[in-house]
């Protein structure tokens, strides 16, 4: 079983988070990854699909001053805008 199965919306880690009028249930871990000091990994399922594996997105950010929104936001504008 991978990690990010047992992860539950109560957990304490988890956020909701609205971006473009659309919510999403977000887990964010921030610290090194594969090198780089200070990385930011999101994982991402929308807010009616949480736990749901084929609804997962994982984002990587090596800003780690953007905030989970901001992240979201600019991976949003890339692919839907």
């Amino acid at each position: 079983m991978n990690w990010y199965a047992e992860l539950s919306v109560t957990h304490r880690e988890f956020d909701l988070v609205t971006v473009k009028k659309r919510n999403y249930y977000v887990y964010r871990y921030e610290g090194n990854l594969n090198g780089i000091e200070n990385a930011v990994v999101l994982l991402s399922y929308p807010e009616k699909a949480f736990g749901n594996p084929k609804a997962l997105r994982a984002f990587i950010s090596t800003n780690a001053a953007l905030s989970t929104q901001e992240i979201l936001s600019w991976y949003v504008c890339r692919w839907y805008d």
